[in-house]
């Protein structure tokens, strides 16, 4: 029997008509210098190949623009030739791909789906057929358990397949780490050309975001170790219905200004959502306003509001049966003539590696922002303007290069290197992840840098509310020139406003050495703050807990992990750990239960254990942030005496990243007992130690938070030097942050080099 396909791959240099395969090949070397300029020449094929109309593999340019090729890159290189040789030539050979039936469900729903494919060549035993999803799509394909989710098998009339586990990278794997995908191994039998394999996915939870591009992703290995990747069908996985209504609006306005609002109603995973929705209430400062129509869109503007008078306000819209409820900001009416600018500043399209096209990307974005910027790698061929640059950390790192003066960013996970790029903003936290260590990484050196937030990031993780930046406009002032002087404020979710001041020098500038240093400002949140936390050099000197009151019938628990790499601006980050146990006290009663904390991380869930009552189960992620809850003792009874178990299983961190210098790690398990008396008292805070880093379980008594707004003054004179920085941080009562730019004591800003 002929089997043209493996034939064709390993004697493509016979069917090469002087093609660019030829002067491939001859390029012989496999040095580094050889290597690249094997990439080179594969680019340029690339190139002709895309403008001719030939699909290329996904993860090829990124692959090539790596820029350095270790020793053994040759076997990558000499794998992607021969397949562009084969997609140049004889496509067809490939097969494809198709659905027997498309999805027809909204987004995170489980279904049974059955792909089917056309084998484009005869196959022998030991070709295999691997699966795997976009890295978005963060499902756990498996062929173990046919009742559990995610189950997939593979069936064909003349072969059977073996399976296997097979570590992929890239957009269907880990972006920088890798997953691990089911691989089918044919042992016996045969697969002719246009012969039928059938892949089977039952219970496949279907990514959380609504897209026209979903895809099953399929590649050949023929044994040579190089995946082919398989043309497959596109299917759309439309958004869900209505679940929450979100609602923005001008940050500052002055006295008698007309603006507008902006109202999306979302599913429940933050897309706009399908369906038209029912009449809405306006309410102001809680007194109804107006009603809107009926059978309108998921994005609505209203319009013709003012305030006569100074103050604060809130909107509230909400739909007849209160089913449909959202908040807005706080508006503050003043006559300061300054603004507050909302900016995404980084969105990745499936030009890249996102998971939406372009333009249903822009559409979904609408009312979120004041500005927004869809930025696609440069590496996957991305020819628009605003552009993320990706090079290995010894080249630069990653860093955004926006336009309308936002210029560079640089980005934590691929950390941006100083000594190469001069970035206006620092990007402290992406998607779930918190990474302060980056500003303490750029400022201990002196550099003047704004903090930026961003939703997206390189983990599949997210959060229910979206990371923004915003920045502060003083009166007159253009955003450009805003920006330029780095006031700007990060936060992982509140659109609140946050201002500060040292010895009258604003946020993001440099003030004139003084030993005395005097620091003030003001927050004012959509929802109750915790702390106000004063940071010196990356350590908090001083905290402020505006309005709190202790309440001795309540307990608190607090998860913390760190994320900064364990050489920071020369290695990925640490990944997000899971923490998975229980909670039980002993001498009281549990009546109820707080956790928004983990309401904000879609991951997270928590319960009082239905069969045992006095013991709470839990599981969460932290990735240099905070997941806390707490603990409502029956009425009457307090912590004193009490005794609190809580108890930590092993397990794991993400592998989202794989760090160089020390790879994710095992969590260790532990349990504590821990008097209440002792919590009452100072707090218990415990380290647990897991490959050198430092993770905090902290137990406290619970307290009743009442403030929204709140000035700050913090006054420091101890050891005080040139080169230092400050920055506030702001902790909600539901684990939600908000930091500040920093100011700097004395010194000049970097030269670009």
């Amino acid at each position: 029997m002929r089997f043209g396909l493996t034939c064709l791959l390993l004697l493509s240099g016979a069917l090469a008509f002087g093609s660019s395969y030829e002067k491939y090949t001859a390029l012989t070397g496999t040095d580094s210098g050889a290597l690249s300029s094997k990439a080179m020449v594969l680019g340029e094929w690339a190139d002709r190949l895309e403008r001719g109309g030939t699909q290329l593999p996904k993860m090829l340019r990124p692959r090539l623009s790596a820029g350095t090729f270790k020793v053994g890159s040759h076997k990558l290189l000499d794998g992607y030739a021969r397949e562009l040789l084969l997609r140049e030539q004889e496509p067809q050979k490939l097969g494809r791909a198709s659905f027997v039936n498309r999805p027809t469900s909204s987004v995170g729903e489980q279904v049974n789906l059955t792909q089917v494919y056309r084998s484009g060549d005869d196959l022998a035993v030991g070709t295999s057929l691997i699966l795997g999803r976009h890295w978005q799509h963060d499902v756990d394909l498996q062929f173990s358990n046919p009742r559990a989710p995610n189950y997939v098998r593979i069936t064909a009339a003349n072969a059977t397949f073996r399976p296997a586990l097979l570590q992929v990278d890239g957009v269907f794997g880990g972006m920088l780490g890798v997953s691990a995908q089911p691989a089918f191994k044919m042992s016996e039998g045969f697969l002719q050309a246009g012969d039928e394999v059938t892949i089977q996915y039952r219970n496949l939870s279907l990514p959380t975001v609504n897209t026209d591009e979903f895809t099953l992703p399929l590649w050949l290995d023929l044994g040579d170790g190089h995946l082919l990747e398989v043309p497959v069908e596109m299917a759309t996985v439309p958004a869900g219905a209505a679940a929450r209504l979100v609602v923005r609006a001008p940050s500052i306005v002055a006295p008698n200004e007309a603006f507008t609002l902006s109202v999306r109603a979302e599913d429940e995973f933050g897309n706009l959502s399908t369906g038209q929705l029912p009449s809405l209430d306006v309410l102001v400062d809680g007194v109804f306003s107006q009603r809107t129509a009926a059978g309108q869109g998921a994005n609505l503007v209203l319009e013709g509001f003012r305030f006569g008078d100074e103050g604060i306000h809130l909107f509230e819209i909400r739909s007849g049966g209160g089913g449909l409820v959202g908040q807005s900001n706080p508006i503050v009416v003043e006559r300061s003539g300054a603004q507050v600018r909302w900016l995404g500043l980084h969105h990745r399209s499936s030009d890249s590696s996102g998971l939406q096209e372009r333009l249903k990307l822009t559409n979904e974005l609408q009312g979120l922002y004041d500005q927004f910027w869809i930025a696609d790698q440069v590496d996957y061929g991305s020819s628009h303007g605003n552009r993320q640059v990706m090079r290995p950390m010894q080249k630069g790192g990653s860093y955004l290069d926006l336009d309308d003066g936002a210029g560079l960013v640089a980005l934590p996970e691929v950390s941006t290197d100083a000594r190469v790029i001069r970035p206006n903003l620092l990007a402290i936290h992406t998607g779930a992840g918190s990474h302060e260590w980056f500003l303490d990484h750029f400022a201990e050196k002196g550099f003047r840098v704004g903090v930026a937030a961003t939703d997206t990031s390189y983990s599949s993780r997210t959060l229910n509310e979206r990371p923004a930046t915003g920045v502060f406009l003083k009166a007159g002032q253009t955003l450009q020139a805003a920006l330029s002087e780095r006031q700007t404020f990060a936060t992982t979710g509140s659109r609140g406003l946050l201002q500060m001041s040292l010895n009258e020098v604003f946020m993001g500038g440099r003030a004139p050495i003084d030993e005395r240093r005097e620091i003030t400002g003001r927050i004012i949140a959509d929802r109750f703050i915790d702390r106000i936390e004063l940071v010196k050099n990356g350590e908090v000197i001083e905290i402020d807990r505006p309005a709190r009151e202790t309440r001795e019938s309540s307990l608190r628990v607090t998860l913390f992990s760190e994320s900064r790499p364990t050489v920071a601006g020369f290695d990925l980050p640490r990944n997000a750990r899971e923490w998975l146990g229980y909670l039980r006290i002993e001498g009281a009663s549990i009546s109820g239960l707080s956790a928004p904390g983990f309401d904000m991380r879609r991951d997270s869930a928590i319960a009082i254990n239905p069969k045992v009552p006095d013991r709470i189960d839990f599981f969460t992620h932290t990735h240099g942030n905070h997941s806390s809850f707490e603990v409502s003792l029956a009425d009457g009874q307090t912590l004193e005496g009490a005794t609190v178990e809580l108890a930590i299983r092993e397990g794991f961190e993400d592998v989202d990243y794989l760090p160089v210098t020390r790879a994710p790690s095992n969590t260790p398990g532990f349990q504590l007992r821990e008097s209440m008396d002792q919590v009452l008292g100072p707090g218990v805070e415990r380290s647990v130690s897991i490959d050198g880093y430092v993770d905090v379980v902290a137990l406290s008594a619970g307290s009743e938070r009442s403030l929204m707004e709140s000035d700050f003054r913090f006054v420091d004179v101890d050891d005080d030097l040139p080169g230092d920085y400050y920055y506030i941080r702001v902790i909600f009562a539901d684990d939600h942050m908000m930091w500040s730019s920093p100011i700097y004591i004395g010194g000049l800003d970097a030269e670009a080099p």
